[in-house]
């Protein structure tokens, strides 16, 4: 599925997350693996547990961070990207 700005975006309930010192860890019982977030993984982690539309995701962070939209977007999009080809993220219809 490919991820874009007028799409939802949700995590999946499949791993296990966890707050570590200022980061977040997902553990993913079924594939054996984890993984381990930048302050900005966390912080779209944190605003995905609820269905969220990825441009407004992306216009939220590049106020809150005072960065442009369009450096933004490519970040989370390349982001969301991986989540999506993990399985950590649904993307719904």
């Amino acid at each position: 599925m490919t991820i874009a700005p007028d799409r939802l975006v949700v995590q999946s309930q499949t791993p296990m997350a966890a707050s570590v010192d200022n980061e977040v860890v997902l553990l993913d019982v079924a594939a054996a693996t984890y993984y381990g977030f930048s302050e900005l993984g966390c912080e779209i982690w944190n605003r995905i547990a609820a269905p969220t539309n990825v441009g407004d995701l992306c216009a939220e962070l590049a106020a809150e961070f005072d960065a442009d939209i369009e450096t933004i977007t490519r970040d989370v999009l390349d982001f969301l990207s991986q989540l999506d080809e993990y399985r950590l993220i649904e993307v719904p219809e």
